[in-house]
């Protein structure tokens, strides 16, 4: 894969770590690699490829970038695939953080990292933690996406989702 991205060394920011060089390009190739992955079910390897390229990003665009809050995002998507709801919630939080300081707390990126951590609280249980957070998932969705637009339906459907098992345990 070196080879593949060796044009972007020139053009793009690059890190040198124990003699190869690593791009933006292929920490993307990487990301997307996992991504593929993740959609297959392989899991350990979606995990591998993407702490590879969240390692890459940190290195190139630093601990405050989108690039790196995406990665986090990412591993947090597959460790809850995974059942491992407890690595989720560090990753998902600290995505947060950063896509609100980054972008604002009204950006819809904002509120996908609101929906995914409502997703691991409702997993783990923590049902009034989950409603709380999905329902300022959907209020950011509303406002900057639409009623209609399919992050702010499926935002909706969770949090029915929610409502139901909270009404289960009463």
């Amino acid at each position: 894969m070196r080879t593949i991205f060796s044009q972007y060394s020139q053009k793009n920011k690059r890190t040198v770590r124990h003699g190869e060089t690593f791009t933006e390009g292929y920490a993307s190739a990487l990301h997307n690699l996992g991504g593929s992955y993740w959609e297959q079910g392989n899991y350990a390897e979606a995990r591998r490829c993407l702490e590879q390229a969240l390692r890459i990003d940190e290195q190139i665009c630093g601990e405050e970038s989108i690039h790196f809050a995406s990665g986090l995002n990412a591993l947090g998507v597959v460790a809850i695939e995974m059942g491992d709801y407890g690595a989720a919630l560090p990753l998902y939080e600290r995505a947060l953080a950063i896509r609100e300081r980054v972008l604002g707390a009204e950006h819809p990126n904002a509120a996908t990292s609101l929906n995914n951590l409502a997703i691991n609280h409702y997993y783990q249980g923590d049902l009034v933690t989950a409603e709380r957070l999905m329902s300022r998932a959907i209020q950011i969705y509303e406002a900057r996406l639409g009623a209609d637009h399919p992050d702010t339906q499926r935002s909706r459907r969770s949090l029915a989702a929610i409502r139901e098992r909270m009404e289960e345990g009463v």
